[in-house]
C-alpha cells in the first residue's frame, strides 16, 4: 500500500531529525549568537555547509552564485520528483535575529536531514537545499532565480517563525522608487518670481499621492518620504528627492497602482517646469503565489503535531519576501508558525523569543512537517500534478482587469 510506504518514510525522516536534535538546535543557537547582515553571513554559511558536508549529502557547493549562498543536493538514483528546501540566515541591523532567520536555517537543515534519511531508505526523489542570503536587504533568492537555479525544481518550501500560525499569508509585492526633481536645464531666469523650486515638485507629488489614497484598495500600501528637500531655507534647492515603496497583494494590482503613482510623479514635474527622474530598485519582491494543494498537505502534516493554522484572511496581508519571487517560478509554500510570544517580528522581543527553548520545540515540529510534505509530494504523483496544475492556472490568470 502506498499509504503504508509513505507513513514509513515519514517515520524514518522524523526519527533522523530527533536523533540529531541537539546538533540542530546548536545551529539555530550559534547563528542567533552571531548575527550577520545580508551578503555578509560568512559564519552562518560556513556553519551550515560544514553540517551538510558532515552528514552524507551528495554534493555541497559552498560558493553558489554569491559568496554566502550555497546549494546542497541528495538524490535517489532514479528520482521521480525534485523538491527544494530553502534556508535563510541574515539578521537585522542592531536587533539581530528579530525575524527569526536563525530558526529558518535550523528548520531547513533539519528538514533536509529528514528527507535525506528517507532517500537513503528508498524515497525516489531529489532534494536540493538552497542557502539564500540577504532576504532582508538585497534579495538573495532573486540572484538564484536569475542564474536558473529553480529550472529543474518541481516544488519549493520553507517555514518562517512569527507570532501566529498562518500557513497561507498574502505576502505583498513591493517596488521601491527613488524620484529626483531638478530645475530644467533650459530655464533662463528673467525675474525673481520665475525661480524654479524642485521642492515644490516634491511637495505636489507627495500631496497628489496622499489624495490618491481615496481610490486605493484597502490592501494596497504606499510609504513615502522626502529624502532631500534642500540644505538651507536661504538656498534655493538644486534638486529634491522622494523615496517611495509600493505594496500590493498581486502583481496585477501592482501594475495598476504603479501606473497611477507614476502619473503623480510626472504631473508634479509638469506643474513646476522641473525635470523628473524615476529610478526603480531592481530588487522587486513579488507577491506570494499560493499553492493550496501544497498548503493543504502541509496543514494535514502539521495537524499531527497539534499545530493548526489560523483561518486565511486576505484582508490582513503580511510584509514582503523574496520567496514570493520563487513562488512565481515553481509551486511553493511559505507557512508562518507561532513562537511563544505576542511580539511582532523585527522587534527586540521577537529576537529574544527566537532564542528560547520553547521556540526550538515548535521549530523541530515544523521541520518534520516540511520533510513529511516533501515526502508526500515525491511519492504521490497525483499530488504533485495537482500542485503543478494549480501553479500553472494561477500563472496564466494572474493579470486582472483594473
Amino acid at each position: 500500500m502506498m499509504t503504508d510506504r509513505i507513513d514509513n518514510l515519514k517515520t524514518i525522516a522524523c526519527r533522523a531529525i530527533d536523533d540529531h536534535s541537539l546538533q540542530l538546535k546548536e545551529i539555530g543557537d550559534k547563528i542567533w549568537e552571531n548575527p550577520e547582515l545580508g551578503l555578509k553571513e560568512y559564519y552562518a554559511h560556513d556553519l551550515l555547509t560544514k553540517f551538510f558536508s558532515e552528514h552524507g549529502f551528495d554534493d555541497v557547493e559552498k560558493s553558489f552564485v554569491t559568496d554566502t549562498a550555497f546549494r546542497v543536493t541528495a538524490s535517489n538514483p532514479d528520482p521521480k520528483a525534485h523538491v527544494a528546501v530553502l534556508c535563510e540566515y541574515d539578521a537585522l541591523p542592531e536587533i539581530g535575529h528579530a525575524c527569526g532567520h536563525n530558526l529558518i536555517a535550523e528548520a531547513g537543515a533539519s528538514a533536509a536531514l529528514g528527507i535525506l534519511a528517507a532517500i537513503k531508505a528508498g524515497l525516489r526523489g531529489k532534494l536540493t537545499v538552497f542557502g539564500t542570503p540577504a532576504e532582508e536587504s538585497d534579495g538573495g533568492k532573486l540572484f538564484l532565480i536569475d542564474k536558473g537555479a529553480f529550472k529543474d525544481v518541481d516544488a519549493a518550501m520553507m517555514v518562517h517563525p512569527a507570532a501566529i500560525n498562518s500557513f497561507k499569508t498574502d505576502y505583498l509585492s513591493i517596488k521601491s522608487f527613488c524620484i529626483t526633481y531638478r530645475k530644467s536645464a533650459h530655464h533662463e531666469l528673467k525675474d525673481i518670481w520665475e525661480k524654479l523650486n524642485p521642492l515644490d515638485a516634491a511637495i505636489i507629488a507627495y500631496n497628489s499621492i496622499s489624495a490618491l489614497r481615496s481610490k486605493m484598495r484597502p490592501t494596497w500600501r504606499i510609504h513615502g518620504i522626502i529624502a532631500d528637500g534642500g540644505v538651507s531655507p536661504c538656498v534655493l534647492p538644486e534638486k529634491s528627492v522622494l523615496k517611495y515603496y509600493l505594496r500590493t497583494p498581486t502583481e496585477a494590482e501592482m501594475i495598476s497602482l504603479e501606473e497611477d503613482v507614476r502619473k503623480c510623479f510626472d504631473s508634479a514635474a509638469i506643474a513646476t517646469n522641473c525635470t523628473v527622474e524615476i529610478e526603480l530598485d531592481e530588487g522587486h519582491y513579488k507577491s506570494i503565489q499560493h499553492n493550496d494543494a501544497m498548503i493543504d498537505t502541509f496543514s494535514a502534516n502539521a495537524k499531527k503535531f497539534g499545530i493548526i493554522s489560523d483561518p486565511y484572511d486576505n484582508c490582513k496581508p503580511s510584509g514582503s519576501t523574496d520567496m514570493g519571487n520563487v513562488s512565481h517560478e515553481v509551486p511553493s509554500i511559505h507557512p508562518k508558525y507561532a513562537l511563544a510570544t505576542n511580539a511582532n517580528i523585527h522587534t527586540r522581543e521577537f529576537a529574544e523569543a527566537a532564542a528560547s527553548d520553547k521556540s526550538q520545540i515548535v521549530t523541530i515540529q515544523m521541520a518534520k512537517t516540511l520533510a513529511m510534505t516533501a515526502i508526500d509530494l515525491i511519492e504521490d504523483s497525483s499530488l504533485m500534478k495537482r500542485a503543478k496544475d494549480e501553479f500553472n492556472e494561477r500563472k496564466t490568470g494572474q493579470v486582472e482587469t483594473k
